[in-house]
């Protein structure tokens, strides 16, 4: 048996993922057990691969790094107008903006990335709208917003799409001025590749990861600090 190990985020952050839940946590910890006695592990990243070696000290000579790939879907393409049109239409997204996409919860860093948003000129906060595209749970956009406002981010400034079709994500992608990805741990990213794929100009994270899809360390920055952000 050859199993995929995509990541062990919720082991790795342990106090956020699984002490709260003591049910989930005999849960993880029994496919844990399971994943073990596999006979070899493809990971998707040299991070994830080394997570596998530190946190279960899995054999390294039946450890391999596959890496990952998005969807053939993500790519450059030239939008119609009535494109454009109809995704402005649908998400009340100007011409311009910058943009990050994935969940809402806490390792994805998005309040820091508001508060660094907000502390951007004001001219260039009203210049480049930050779109948020993704399902994330109406009280945490509430919440968003609200950090937003205090942290001098006009309200018209900070769009959240809700749920996209891939379709819409690669048009997106497409015509974002700026794609950035603040998070604090991923096993992949692919939503980083996936705008990269569309040529989008793509910031992230320092850590676990993100370096390896990325491949350029000017694009990276701290995400634990607003400011590197900004």
């Amino acid at each position: 048996v050859v199993s995929m190990l995509y990541d062990l985020i919720p082991l790795v952050q342990s106090e956020q993922y699984l002490k709260p839940n003591p049910a989930y946590e005999s849960f993880y910890q029994s496919k844990l057990e399971q994943l073990k006695k596999a006979t070899a592990w493809l990971t998707i990243s040299e991070s994830s691969l080394a997570e596998a070696r530190q946190h279960l000290a899995l054999p390294v000579d039946r450890l391999v790094n596959i890496s990952g790939a998005c969807d053939p879907i993500f790519k450059v393409i030239q939008l119609l107008p009535e494109d454009k049109a109809a995704l402005a239409q649908r998400f009340s997204i100007p011409e311009s903006f910058v943009m990050y996409s994935g969940g809402g919860d806490v390792r994805k860093n998005l309040d820091r990335l508001i508060r660094a948003y907000g502390s951007l000129p004001a001219d260039l906060i009203t210049q480049y709208p930050l779109v948020i595209a993704g399902k994330i749970p109406e009280p945490l956009i509430q919440g968003l917003r609200n950090l937003g406002r205090t942290n001098g981010v006009p309200e018209h400034c900070l769009i959240f799409t809700g749920n996209v079709s891939d379709t819409e994500l690669c048009q997106l992608y497409n015509l974002c001025h700026a794609y950035v990805f603040p998070s604090l741990h991923e096993g992949f990213g692919l939503p980083v590749l996936e705008a990269m794929s569309c040529g989008a100009p793509v910031i992230a994270s320092n850590n676990s990861s993100l370096p390896e899809v990325v491949g350029m360390v000017e694009a990276l920055f701290d995400p634990l600090s607003e400011a590197d952000i900004a």
